[in-house]
């Protein structure tokens, strides 16, 4: 492999806009969370390792817009733009969209999967190269089983030459004056394709254009496709992205709020709204279970405490939602390079109760940290009527936190 040439101008394509379907999850699984980043934060970063790669196009339901590029941004490096396309009602229509948004100066177009965190840089910059040299390229591997044809009712009718099967794999490359063309004829005409470079291929069968050529791929280089690919992906994620030095490092944070309970507020704990004829007077909405959250988080990370970044002085925190104070707080954590490894929470109050809705508290702040809900605790406590907590005139929250680097 020759040295990269910084000049070349690559845009890769993401497709991010599946619904998960074989996953179960619910939700666009790009967004799921591996090590404490979304997958799409992975795959971004991957890509942005090659410093031909100048921008990255998403591609994907409107309605999933900003936080697709909001957790992408975290894997984004600052020379890599990040763009955004529409999706269609193939893959191959979200890819031509995502073509068409790319920056006309960029001579290679690449497409990867959005859930395909574990690119290497070394696969990468074999297909830039390829796609350079030779139109087209993809990465593959060779079948190491026996492959079989079988028909739809299950008899066998041949066994096939295994030297000649590949599995294929992106990222998958072309030159932009090749590919955009074919591409936009593939979706005019409906050609039934299964892959990127499958429209070159296609193209390539009536002498349009050059063959498309194969280049190594990586068997790390999978993609999570069903519920059991995510839990053995996290020593993969780990590995690809080892500490900078000697290993990683902890900081733990905690954090205390108190607040007088009071008729006529409302009672907001945990950014959730509880029926009570009583609720904490403070400034913001007086949620204390994120207030010690919040100020847990930025006393690991070694930042100023929570009455600094939004001082009750400040007329524009006023009646603030605290859930919004949270997530700018994480944001500057994060900014320092943490991810969050487990919080434990504990509630001290004689109402209202907690447990019924332990779940469901517990689920939102996992939310708001973006982190899987196994890593956040909760308890809730009383005083036993003992003093103005156990008089009901007061509640207090305390969290600890645990954050890693590296």
């Amino acid at each position: 492999m020759h040295a990269p040439s910084r000049s070349l101008r690559v845009s890769a394509i993401v497709p991010a806009a599946g619904s998960g379907t074989r996953f179960g999850a619910g939700r666009n699984k790009t967004l799921l969370l591996l090590e404490g980043e979304p997958l799409i934060a992975h795959v971004v970063r991957a890509l942005g390792a090659d410093p031909r790669v100048v921008e990255i196009v998403l591609v994907g339901k409107a309605a999933e817009r900003e936080e697709l590029l909001r957790a992408a941004t975290r894997g984004c490096a600052p020379r890599v733009a990040l763009r955004w396309a529409a999706g269609g009602a193939e893959r191959r229509d979200s890819v031509r969209n995502g073509l068409e948004a790319a920056d006309p100066t960029s001579e290679i177009l690449l497409v990867h999967d959005g859930a395909r965190p574990f690119l290497s840089a070394e696969v990468l910059a074999r297909v830039i190269d390829a796609a350079v040299a030779q139109g087209a390229a993809l990465c593959t591997l060779p079948a190491v089983d026996t492959v079989k044809r079988v028909d739809a009712a299950g008899r066998v009718l041949a066994t096939l030459d295994r030297r000649e099967i590949h599995l294929a794999q992106t990222p998958q490359a072309f030159r932009r004056e090749l590919g955009l063309p074919a591409y936009r004829r593939a979706c005019e005409e409906g050609w039934p394709t299964t892959d990127d470079v499958h429209v070159l291929e296609l193209a390539a069968a009536s002498g349009a254009l050059p063959s498309v050529v194969a280049v190594p791929g990586d068997p790390r280089n999978r993609k999570i496709t069903v519920p059991a690919d995510l839990p053995t992906a996290h020593p993969e994620a780990r590995a690809m992205n080892p500490p900078a030095t000697g290993g990683p490092s902890f900081r733990v944070g905690s954090g205390f709020d108190l607040h007088r309970m009071v008729e006529g507020r409302p009672c907001i704990l945990g950014g959730v709204r509880f029926e009570h004829d009583r609720g904490p007077l403070g400034h913001s909405d007086g949620d204390a279970l994120l207030h010690a959250l919040t100020d847990a988080l930025l006393g690991a990370a070694g930042l100023d405490d929570l009455g600094t970044f939004f001082p009750d002085s400040d007329p524009r925190w006023k009646g603030a939602d605290s859930a919004a104070l949270l997530r700018e707080a994480w944001t500057r954590v994060r900014e320092q390079g943490y991810t969050l490894e487990n919080c434990d929470l504990v509630v001290i109050a004689e109402k209202p109760k907690l447990a019924p809705r332990r779940a469901e508290l517990r689920a939102r702040i996992a939310a708001l940290l973006e982190v899987e809900i196994e890593r956040v605790n909760l308890k809730g406590k009383t005083a036993e009527k003992l003093g103005p907590i156990g008089a009901g005139e007061a509640i207090v929250a305390q969290a600890t936190v645990l954050l890693r680097r590296g």
